[in-house]
């Protein structure tokens, strides 16, 4: 959908990462971002605030800047 979308207006595809939740398979968010197409894409860490009812996840879970620098590289690739 997020092509077709793309014809008419600027589309982003955001991807939150938590570690050790969601912090692998670079090749299967890369065929994410190659099937939707989208202008821009932005890859950030998760937030505790709004993460605090999910028991699996603390402050040990957001990403240092530099790791997700290298996540967005790696995705960029």
């Amino acid at each position: 959908m997020m092509p077709k979308i793309g014809k008419r207006t600027r589309t982003v595809l955001r991807m939150t990462i938590a570690r050790s939740v969601n912090d692998c398979d670079f090749e299967g968010y890369a065929a994410q971002v190659k099937l939707a197409q989208p202008h821009y894409v932005e890859v950030k860490s998760m937030c505790l605030l709004r993460a605090r009812a999910l028991k699996e996840v603390g402050l040990e879970s957001m990403l240092e800047w530099m790791k997700l620098r290298k996540i967005a590289k790696e995705l960029a690739r």
